[in-house]
């Protein structure tokens, strides 16, 4: 889930003309071989919440990117346990 960009019902709107601006510079840079920075999210009520990176995260769904890397920080550590269990994964440290 986004929190910013031109749609309604989201925490932070950007204005429309300046959010395509933004995209589509970040989409040609994209295919020039800019390899951006990672998006930052954190898991909130169980859902992945993207805190920094909407306009890149758009840009590379735009370029059909496969991959992207992305920070995930938990603010209590059942929460990330169990958001490790629902991917099958082993996070270090946690039982």
């Amino acid at each position: 889930m986004r929190l910013a960009g031109p749609d309604d019902g989201i925490e932070w709107t950007i204005a429309p003309g300046e959010w395509e601006h933004d995209v589509g510079a970040m989409e040609e840079s994209l295919d020039d071989g800019w390899e951006p920075p990672p998006l930052l999210s954190c898991v909130e009520d169980g859902a992945l919440v993207l805190h920094d990176g909407n306009h890149r995260y758009e840009a590379l769904q735009r370029t059909w990117a496969e991959v992207a890397w992305v920070v995930v920080w938990f603010d209590d550590p059942g929460e990330r346990a169990a958001f490790a269990a629902r991917l099958g994964a082993s996070v270090p440290g946690v039982g």
